[in-house]
């Protein structure tokens, strides 16, 4: 999506939707259990790294957070958030951990105002098992040879642990700061707070209104 965007084929970018409806079995990771803040912390923090690689970042966070009927984990299990980046463009995670049944879901679409996408999260399909992602894009008329279909045959697990590892053995080889870095995910952390602040005041928070992460005040609590 990002090499897509960079090259304009989605045209000036209007939303975007990550769409995951599964069953996530908390107990294999017993010492999650009584964590008091569970899904933004350890499973949609992810799709906010995507989200500020793919789309920049987000200016306010308007967000809500519930829980399931006789859940073991402590923390929330389902989350609505909405990531304002202006009054054209915003990207909306919906996440639920409670699905019982055969049918589960995790989509990522992106649209724009000339190409749209929309792919699957293979992994969290029969998690840890999955099956491998799916990526379609379609365009308008005018570039039909800009739409295309792909079933991958790499996982995200391990396969995309590869870039981002050769990258760092490269840059302390280089004596250069990692395109991933410890750095650039304090800014992915402070958009996480920003989204539990949100739920808890019930309001839209500016991200600049969180205190940078590891700071003197900061809400951090993993």
């Amino acid at each position: 999506m990002r090499a897509l965007v960079e090259s304009g084929w989605y045209g000036q970018l209007t939303s975007g939707l990550f769409d995951v409806d599964v069953r996530t079995d908390w107990s294999l990771w017993p010492w999650m259990l009584d964590k008091p803040r569970l899904e933004y912390f350890y499973h949609s923090i992810h799709y906010v790294d995507a989200i500020r690689h793919v789309f920049g970042e987000p200016a306010s966070i308007v967000a809500s957070t519930t829980r399931y009927p006789g859940q073991a984990a402590a923390g929330e299990t389902r989350t609505c958030t909405v990531y304002e980046f202006s009054n054209e463009l915003s990207v909306t995670v919906l996440a639920n951990h409670n699905n019982w049944s055969h049918r589960p879901r995790a989509l990522v679409r992106c649209q724009g105002t000339e190409g749209q996408s929309e792919g699957t999260l293979g992994v969290l399909y029969d998690y840890p098992v999955g099956r491998p992602d799916t990526f379609e894009f379609w365009s308008r008329s005018a570039h039909p040879d800009h739409t295309f279909q792909r079933t991958f045959t790499e996982r995200w697990i391990p396969d995309a642990f590869v870039g981002p590892m050769v990258d760092l053995q490269s840059a302390v080889a280089e004596g250069r700061a990692p395109l991933t870095s410890g750095r650039d995910n304090l800014k992915t952390l402070r958009a996480v707070l920003a989204a539990y602040r949100s739920a808890e005041e019930g309001r839209r928070v500016a991200v600049t209104e969180v205190a940078s992460p590891f700071t003197a005040g900061s809400e951090v609590n993993v």
